[in-house]
């Protein structure tokens, strides 16, 4: 199994609920770019209930066609909480997976099966981690740094 986590891309300031900035979209757009490259055809893209990660799945998904969009009630924030929605996910049928939300995640995943192969920072907008394995055996297989548009 596949997955990656995807941090939402740049959010307009001052909003307690922000839309994305234009460079925000165009970061989501070559995340999923970069995804496509790395051969992840999702099936399944989830999202935190927040317009940032909302419209960065949104993004993503029309890069990659007619993978299934969700909204998640969880935060995606804890290790426990990722991959407890990855083994539900994987039940559901869902082979490669997506899951947009925010930097306490990717710091998450970063402490338990970093270091990425490539320079990221959990804070950069649109980090990208693509993990494969199983069960309680992940690892991270690449890494795009985000950021820059």
């Amino acid at each position: 199994m596949r997955f990656a986590y995807v941090r939402h891309g740049e959010p307009q300031k001052g909003e307690s609920d922000p839309d994305l900035t234009s460079f925000g979209r165009r970061q989501a757009t070559r995340s999923a770019t970069w995804l496509a490259d790395q051969g992840l055809a999702p099936t399944c893209i989830i999202h935190t209930a927040t317009n940032r990660t909302r419209q960065t799945a949104t993004e993503i998904a029309s890069v990659h066609g007619a993978a299934s969009v969700r909204e998640t009630s969880l935060p995606m924030e804890a290790l426990g909480d990722i991959m407890d929605l990855i083994d539900a996910l994987t039940t559901d049928g869902c082979v490669q997976v997506i899951l947009v939300g925010h930097h306490p995640g990717i710091a998450s995943l970063l402490a338990t099966f970093g270091p990425a192969p490539a320079a990221v920072t959990a804070r950069s907008h649109a980090v990208t981690l693509l993990l494969e394995g199983g069960g309680n055996s992940w690892s991270i297989r690449d890494a795009w740094r985000g950021g820059t548009g």
